[in-house]
């Protein structure tokens, strides 16, 4: 879901995981597959299962772009 509705969980909409997503990568600049996955396994359990559909969103807004040699989201937007 992209806007939440009454009957989603508010931690597991593609917004929210895609925000959550987004705090670390500006922070870092950079950030691995599985240190995105760890990120959002804190904020709920299953939040990794969002991570595919939340980088193809922030990637579709110009924000991250993936390195497959290094297996990482890189920031490409502005601070």
């Amino acid at each position: 879901m992209l806007i939440p509705t009454k009957h989603d969980h508010p931690d597991l909409t593609l917004l929210a995981v895609a925000g959550a997503l987004l705090k670390p990568l500006i922070r870092k600049r950079s950030l691995t597959y599985s240190d995105a996955r760890d990120h959002l396994e804190r904020l709920h359990p299953q939040a990794p299962l969002m991570l595919p559909l939340a980088a193809t969103f922030l990637h579709g807004l110009g924000l991250v772009d993936y390195g497959p040699a290094t297996d990482s989201f890189i920031f490409r937007g502005r601070r």
